[in-house]
């Protein structure tokens, strides 16, 4: 007789780790890929510009411009979103994680500034911040996972730089360490 192979909470575990660790990637990827196809868009908007033989464009010229822009206005509504500005990060960054731990069953038991140094972001006026923000231990599985898919998706861009997992005495639970959040302000 076949012995059925039975999955323990540790390959379980493993999986779902592996599984967040390919969301997180799939996300910085995909931010990624657009902050490179922003550049190649201004670029190309650039270089139409200037390649006008007056230096001013003509009156179609210009009316083409403009049915692009308005043609791609969610898009370029959709991009203001992304940052936030840097007086009041920290209050906007706080008061969407807040909503999101509430809508997912997890308590929020400290924010601080995190002394991350900032990377560049390649854009000028850009800056990364970094949060450091502590949940409440142990956290059902599923509440965490469904806090991260939010915090990830969420507009201004948030992300989570880190996350260090440990197993809680109960199976459906684990203990997380504070969570390192960045966001973008200008």
């Amino acid at each position: 007789m076949k012995k059925s192979k039975i999955m323990t909470a540790t390959s379980l575990r493993a999986i779902l780790v592996i599984i967040l660790l390919i969301a997180i990637g799939a996300t910085g990827y995909g931010f990624y890929q657009a902050q490179i196809w922003l550049k190649k868009y201004a670029t190309t908007v650039g270089q139409t510009i200037g390649s006008s033989s007056s230096g001013t464009m003509s009156s179609d010229g210009l009316l083409a411009l403009e049915q692009v822009l308005a043609s791609r206005q969610s898009s370029i509504d959709k991009a203001a979103t992304v940052t936030v500005l840097g007086a009041n990060y920290q209050s906007q960054a706080i008061s969407d994680l807040t909503v999101y731990a509430n809508k997912t069953g997890i308590n929020i038991t400290n924010y601080s500034v995190s002394d991350t140094t900032p990377t560049s972001t390649g854009i000028a006026d850009i800056t990364p911040k970094y949060l450091s923000v502590t949940l409440q231990n142990p956290i059902k599985t599923d509440s965490l996972l469904q806090f991260l898919s939010l915090v990830e998706t969420n507009l201004p861009k948030m992300q989570i730089t880190g996350i260090s997992l440990s197993q809680s005495s109960d199976i459906t639970n684990i203990n997380v360490d504070p969570l390192i959040v960045e966001l973008y302000t200008e």
